[in-house]
């Protein structure tokens, strides 16, 4: 017997939101999932409203007004896979191509107009 856990909804990250406000969270951070990613103004709204400092899995976070992600670009990614199934269209063995790989890529991306006003200050250094 099997245990089907149920598809996450607004109505959670909502709970989610309130758990973090409640808590007074001094930062947040977004992994990637693709709940969240077809939530994503949502989520940046949410930082901005509450000014919590964010960091975001996917560039496309800072695109939309989010303060600072770490990773690949959803677009690049989807481009590769393209790019893979090309390949076995024209006759590539999968199990002869080399390994899909976006590390490689993985970038800092930051927005200079986060959506809100969060008056960070940086160390000096």
């Amino acid at each position: 017997m099997g245990f089907i856990a149920p598809e996450p909804g607004d109505a959670e990250l909502q709970q989610a939101f309130d758990s973090i406000t409640r808590e007074r969270a001094a930062a947040f951070i977004v992994t990637a999932d693709p709940f969240f990613d077809s939530r994503r103004d949502r989520i940046v709204a949410f930082a901005a409203e509450y000014r919590l400092p964010t960091i975001y899995q996917f560039r496309e976070f800072a695109t939309a007004g989010g303060l600072m992600t770490y990773g690949i670009s959803i677009t690049e990614g989807y481009h590769q896979a393209g790019v893979y199934v090309g390949r076995i269209l024209k006759g590539a063995k999968p199990a002869e191509l080399p390994p899909f790989t976006n590390r490689s890529n993985s970038s800092w991306s930051s927005t200079s107009k986060p959506r809100g006003s969060l008056e960070l200050k940086s160390p000096r250094t």
